[in-house]
């Protein structure tokens, strides 16, 4: 469900993506090389219940029993009410779908079939809504275009913008073309369909009840590393000198050096040694079990001795400690009205496509 609710949502954002409002980060730090932890800060949030909730996402219904594919036209995809969706469109969508999820060209056949017809359902609910909003003189005032583009523009850098750009094979008029079409899709979605959305107090408290496991958050150390890698498959020459560069590290410390000045001198985890070590928040069970293991037997202050996980040796110092706790209601109230009202938000959008695809000529080719 998810993954067809997004496609729509990244096909209104494929050139104005500041306007699609992402959904907030709930993350409270990542661990980074601590053990490749993930994110140290994605276990206990109360969004982890619902997965990447997101209240603008749209899920695309699958296309009706009566519906007959039309003959192949080249370089059309689909027509909605004889608007045509180009091939190349999809195929873009289809690359953005991927890389936003990480997968590759290595990605099984079958998968990418499926993707291409959730991407494809994805375009033509677009299309669809874009149409109703035409009927409804709906449309993103110039001003507004304006805004999106020079938005996007500030976040991507004109470079990056440009050669996006390029890569679509897009000029600046088809550029703004498309952003005006999502915005006013975006319009619709706001003043027809998502003015009937609504959370009640006692649906998240329900929901709060029903998902105190989600909502606890585990015990958790502001913690600070010093990475030295070393793979196992290395060979025991080289594990030997990666040690040695660990005992060196760690004996200039016990003499009194600085963690945070030895740690951007010679910590191999880039990012956090760019900030004296630090990997912020780090709930336990979150990293490799060595390096979870030593961080959660000390206490603030204390730094450990060297300790050697499938990434190499690291030095580890705690600075301070949470216990575990599930958050109260007042605390996950409002992330857990934003979770609901992303359901009730897709249930709308996903009705309104669905009834303006029962009385429209779809022809996928």
């Amino acid at each position: 469900m998810r993954q067809r609710a997004g496609a729509l949502l990244l096909c209104l954002c494929i050139v104005t993506a500041p306007a699609c409002g992402a959904p907030p980060d709930g993350n409270a730090g990542n661990a980074g090389d601590a053990g490749n932890a993930g994110n140290a800060g994605d276990a206990g949030n109360v969004e982890n219940a619902e997965g990447a909730a997101n209240a603008q996402a749209a899920q695309p219904p699958q296309p009706a029993a009566a519906e007959k594919p039309g003959s192949p036209q080249e370089g059309i995809a689909a027509r909605v009410n004889g608007a045509p969706i180009n091939g190349t469109e999809v195929s873009t969508a289809v690359a953005n779908f991927m890389s936003e999820r990480g997968m590759g060209p290595d990605t099984p056949k079958e998968r990418q079939d499926e993707i291409y017809k959730v991407v494809l359902d994805g375009l033509i609910g677009t299309e669809l809504l874009y149409q109703r909003a035409r009927a409804l003189s709906i449309d993103a005032t110039p001003a507004s275009v304006d805004e999106a583009i020079a938005l996007t523009r500030k976040q991507m850098g004109d470079t990056e913008y440009d050669a996006e750009l390029a890569r679509r094979n897009i000029d600046a008029a088809g550029a703004r073309e498309l952003a005006r079409k999502n915005l006013t899709v975006q319009r619709l979605i706001q003043e027809t369909i998502l003015t009937s959305v609504s959370v009640t107090e006692p649906e998240i408290s329900k929901y709060y009840d029903d998902h105190q496991k989600d909502i606890a958050q585990p015990e958790s150390a502001e913690v600070s590393h010093i990475l030295i890698r070393s793979a196992s498959g290395d060979p025991e020459e080289k594990k030997a000198q990666a040690r040695v560069r660990g005992e060196e590290a760690l004996a200039r410390i016990r003499k009194g050096d600085d963690f945070a000045t030895v740690a951007m001198e010679v910590s191999e985890d880039k990012n956090s040694a760019a900030r004296g070590g630090s990997l912020g928040e780090v709930r336990k069970g979150r990293t490799v079990s060595a390096f979870d293991d030593a961080a959660f037997k000390l206490q603030p202050g204390q730094m450990s001795d060297l300790v050697e996980s499938a990434f190499g040796y690291h030095i580890i110092k705690v600075t301070g400690r949470k216990p575990a706790r599930t958050p109260t209601l007042t605390e996950t109230h409002d992330r857990i009205a934003q979770i609901l009202r992303g359901r009730a938000s897709e249930a709308a959008i996903e009705k309104a496509v669905t009834d303006l695809r029962a009385s429209a000529k779809v022809e996928i080719y």
